[in-house]
């Protein structure tokens, strides 16, 4: 175990040798103090002594025949963390101090490290920290060295151990090791392990989050389409989730929180990030007053404000890009009819003229035509173009790459509004270029 009652105080033996200048020595010294009976355990009062090895480290044991239930809690523990990365218990051991520091001042407040609060009881899995108030328990528990290749089995493992946390009638909150962050901004995904999704939250800041998107009056597709957002599947549920990650500084630990809307919960996982994040000093994230604050109200307002002014500068340079595309085409298309007219006068023949100039006018006249109940997305106006024009392989990768994705132009019904006027791809694709001066 880590842990030992010394001077009266609780005594972590891998924070000691991680701060000394000479491991030799300072292992010595505590193995001679621990010789002439310096350290008890916290759970039984028995002298400990002081063990050292390449494979598990430096560690505190009951000596021969003298173990305890703590012992058995500390080597189920052990085996349970042996995978996380060095930084897991420098994080766990400042999570623990400052809530251990509340404590001090609130008398409702236990804190304990999760393997000596639960040890009596002998759990298959303890948290890194139990936090109690009054009759209320929350697991806590940090997160490191996820990869590809580990994290299909670790989501499993996370599974069970909320799973029996929950049984027990503990809450679970899990920190992830800010290295696990994936957060691509400019395109507003944020890339995820199979295990973040399953220790993603919902908390009342995101149900707040749920409440600012259904006021944009807006399906949430469309919502994210105009936010430049590249959605793998057509529909996506609005259920605004957290995820909390923590960053070893020299000053101690920073906090954030990132909030997002899951897209895909099939390897690739990814979602849509609603904000880039915001860090908190570690002691403000922790503050607890009836519950952990995990949040700033003011960073949230902010953090709220950004997206509806960005969403809504959006929204007027979508409007505006209608307009010059009407604007554009109605010039364009009358040039066409312009030159059909000049060909039809010598063959007498008016009355196509007439007609085709009369539907291209009250189509386009308006700069928002009229839309019908349902959206037309991409494939179904490649579907469309390809019947009527013939539309061949190449002509479609190029409408799609040039002018949807680097240009920007997604307001498929206007497109379609705009390729019924015309003859044949050629002519449709230099409306687009028109448009784009």
């Amino acid at each position: 175990m880590f842990h030992a009652i010394y001077e009266g105080k609780l005594f972590n033996i891998e924070e000691q040798i991680l701060n000394c200048s000479d491991r030799k020595q300072e292992v010595a010294n505590l193995k001679k103090r621990a010789d002439k009976g310096a350290y008890v355990c916290p759970h039984c009062g028995a002298s400990l002594i002081v063990k050292a090895g390449d494979v598990r480290g430096v560690f505190f044991a009951h000596s021969s025949g003298d173990a305890c239930a703590l012992k058995e809690s500390y080597d189920t523990y052990k085996k349970q963390t042996a995978r996380e990365s060095k930084q897991h218990s420098v994080m766990r051991e400042i999570v623990h101090e400052v809530l251990k520091n509340q404590e001090k001042i609130r008398n409702d407040l236990q804190v304990d490290f999760g393997y000596i609060a639960k040890a009596k009881e002998r759990w298959s899995y303890f948290p890194d920290i139990v936090l109690k108030n009054q009759e209320q328990e929350l697991a806590i528990s940090i997160l490191t060295n996820v990869d590809r290749t580990k994290d299909s089995k670790l989501t499993k493992q996370i599974k069970k151990r909320n799973t029996y946390f929950k049984e027990k009638g503990l809450q679970t909150l899990w920190f992830i090791e800010d290295q696990e962050l994936s957060l691509d901004w400019d395109n507003h995904v944020i890339h995820l392990w199979e295990s973040e999704i399953d220790l993603s939250v919902k908390t009342k800041e995101d149900s707040n989050w749920d409440k600012l998107i259904q006021g944009l009056n807006e399906d949430l597709p469309t919502i994210l389409d105009t936010l430049g957002y590249w959605r793998k599947n057509k529909e996506i549920t609005l259920d605004t989730r957290s995820l909390y990650y923590i960053y070893s500084t020299n000053e101690g630990i920073d906090f954030s929180v990132h909030r997002f809307i899951i897209d895909e919960i099939q390897f690739p996982h990814r979602a849509f990030a609603l904000t880039r994040g915001y860090r908190m000093n570690i002691s403000t994230a922790l503050a607890f007053n009836e519950k952990l604050a995990l949040s700033d109200p003011g960073q949230e307002t902010n953090e709220m404000d950004q997206f509806y002014n960005k969403y809504i500068k959006r929204k007027e340079e979508e409007a505006s890009k209608k307009t010059q595309l009407a604007k554009s085409q109605l010039e364009y298309t009358s040039s066409i009819f312009t030159s059909r007219s000049t060909d039809n006068h010598h063959t007498g023949d008016k009355s196509t003229i007439s007609i085709s100039k009369s539907e291209v006018a009250s189509s386009l006249n308006s700069p928002y035509p009229a839309q019908t109940s349902k959206k037309m997305n991409y494939t179904d106006l490649k579907n469309n173009l390809r019947e009527k024009f013939g539309m061949t392989q190449k002509e479609q990768l190029r409408l799609w790459n040039i002018y949807v994705l680097k240009r920007g132009i997604k307001d498929f019904d206007l497109l379609w509004l705009v390729a019924q006027q015309l003859d044949n791809f050629d002519q449709f694709e230099k409306a687009l270029n028109e448009y784009n001066k």
